[in-house]
């Protein structure tokens, strides 16, 4: 079979939703030219208090946003040191899930077809993804963690939200670690003197000696790694003891809100802080400078038709706020919301109340909070394949996803959502509004397969490439649904302890302040 089908059928829709999208374009383009100067003027101020009230809701807060670098691939080489300096990316000839920063030199990403990217780095390694490995992994993350924020927001198995505003108002005096540290030529090791935050003051070193791998030089050494009062030092000290006691490295983005705190930590990846000051001109400059896809909530689709209107940065929505109502489609409080949101810099439960000076929601439609987390779910891809194959995948996605769900948590699900990857990469997605909430457990996977098996009926005789699964309106306040003798996937704890790292914290008397390491480590908008 040859490979080149696949990528054009894939160019074929990409280039048909662009014209799908043009044309839509063009219909809210001749609907708002009907609109008169003083509706747009209403629609504009309408949209200015809304912003207004998001912004009195500002208070001093630090968020932090941890997002594990290259995650699948990071823990494939942890397995095999061999791959630590070569281009490699967890996945198949048909779908890559991520791949390392060597490989994406040569432009692989996460989402393309493996062929293609062995077309463009043809010493590539695939590695067949190793869920187990990774929940692992994931446990060793979120365990360090809980040391800092018992009630970070989980973002998924790589990425999470900890709130260390009473920690850094608390915090007297500095911290400091004592390590041992590899040094050299050699990039074969962990942990590596250039993987830390700050600098390291050495203790003492042994006789250099060649590694098996790559025959380079490497030292070891024993250190102090000091971490001063600052929100810097603060960060800096929650990133290197994830690194010291998961194993992984990791870049953080600190904000003063979940929505800016996301867009921070893609700044200076990899394994690298980004710190947004605290400060209404420095929040607005970089607001305003930043492209609106990178804003957590404004999907591919939506980003493309804003930016037919020319509408690309969060400066530009203030700038266009007159026309917002009307490029939406008329979608005016939950769309308006998002927008305020992101002009604003805050997160979803920035207001309570379901309307706003001009600015009604007849609709009561929900303002989903960012208090907590708000969804989980699984996917994966595989093999085309359709029939009794087909239905077999989608159990296994739904089995596996509520597994995952329910490992350490108590979630009640209120909303139940597929993602079904056809053959020719469209996508089609089914929700369901569920009347009772579910716990995670036997009774959730049989609902769940019964939904899918619809699903599949509906489709037809598809051939399909991903199957997702999401789980939403978590901790549900509606009735719950009850049947007796269920067993629930929740694992019991195992408590993990650390002996090989000691942490103290005294005072310091006496020691030079640390050095931190700039380029990696941002404080201001740069």
């Amino acid at each position: 079979m040859s490979t080149d089908l696949p990528a054009s059928v894939f160019e074929q829709r990409i280039a048909d939703k662009k014209t799908e999208l043009i044309k839509a374009a063009h219909v809210i383009a001749s609907e708002l030219k009907t609109c008169s100067n003083e509706e747009l003027s209403k629609s504009g101020k309408a949209f200015e208090n809304l912003v207004a009230q998001c912004k009195d809701s500002i208070k001093f807060r630090l968020i932090v946003h941890l997002d594990l670098d290259c995650f699948f691939a990071q823990c494939e080489i942890d397995k095999n040191l061999r791959l630590m300096t070569a281009p490699m990316a967890v996945g198949s000839n048909y779908m890559l899930s991520t791949a390392n920063y060597e490989a994406r030199k040569y432009g692989v990403r996460s989402g393309m077809p493996g062929f293609q990217a062995k077309q463009r780095c043809p010493g590539l390694a695939i590695i067949t993804p190793d869920f187990c490995c990774y929940e692992e992994a994931s446990e060793r993350f979120f365990t360090v963690l809980d040391m800092f924020d018992p009630e970070c927001i989980k973002a998924g198995l790589d990425e999470a939200y900890i709130d260390i505003t009473k920690i850094f108002l608390n915090r007297k005096d500095p911290d400091f670690l004592y390590v041992t540290i590899f040094d050299g030529p050699c990039k074969c090791k962990k942990f590596r003197m250039d993987d830390l935050l700050v600098e390291c003051r050495i203790i003492s070193k042994a006789d250099p000696v060649f590694c098996d791998i790559c025959s380079l030089e490497q030292i070891k050494c024993n250190g102090e790694l000091f971490y001063d009062v600052t929100v810097e030092g603060l960060v800096a000290y929650i990133c290197d003891n994830i690194l010291l006691r998961s194993n992984l490295l990791v870049t953080a983005g600190v904000a003063h809100s979940r929505l800016l705190a996301k867009v921070c930590s893609d700044i200076n990846k990899p394994h690298g802080i980004f710190i947004l000051e605290h400060d209404p001109k420095v929040l607005e400059e970089f607001i305003f400078k930043t492209p609106l896809k990178k804003f957590p909530g404004i999907g591919p689709k939506m980003t493309e038709t804003l930016k037919e209107f020319g509408i690309v940065t969060g400066g530009d929505l203030w700038k266009n706020r007159n026309k917002l109502r009307a490029v939406t489609g008329g979608e005016t409080f939950v769309s308006w919301y998002s927008f305020a949101c992101i002009v604003a810099g805050v997160d979803g439960n920035a207001l309570s109340n379901n309307s706003v000076d001009g600015l009604a929601n007849p609709s009561h439609a929900r303002i989903i909070s960012s208090e907590g987390q708000l969804t989980t779910g699984h996917e994966e891809s595989f093999k085309k394949c359709s029939g009794e194959e087909l239905i077999e995948r989608g159990y296994y996605v739904i089995e596996r996803g509520i597994r995952r769900a329910a490992r350490g948590s108590t979630y009640n699900v209120g909303a139940l959502h597929f993602k079904i990857k056809l053959a020719n990469f469209e996508v089609k997605t089914f929700s369901f509004d569920l009347k009772e909430s579910f716990a995670l457990d036997d009774s959730f996977i049989k609902y769940s397969k019964n939904r899918f098996d619809g699903i599949i009926k509906e489709l037809g005789n598809v051939e399909v490439r991903l199957i997702g699964i999401r789980f939403g309106d978590l901790n549900s306040s509606k009735t719950p649904y009850v049947q007796g003798n269920l067993k629930k996937y929740i694992p019991e704890d195992d408590e993990e302890e650390y002996d090989d790292i000691e942490i103290v914290h005294e005072n310091l008397r006496d020691v030079d302040e640390p050095v931190l390491k700039k380029p990696k480590i941002e404080s201001r908008l740069s």
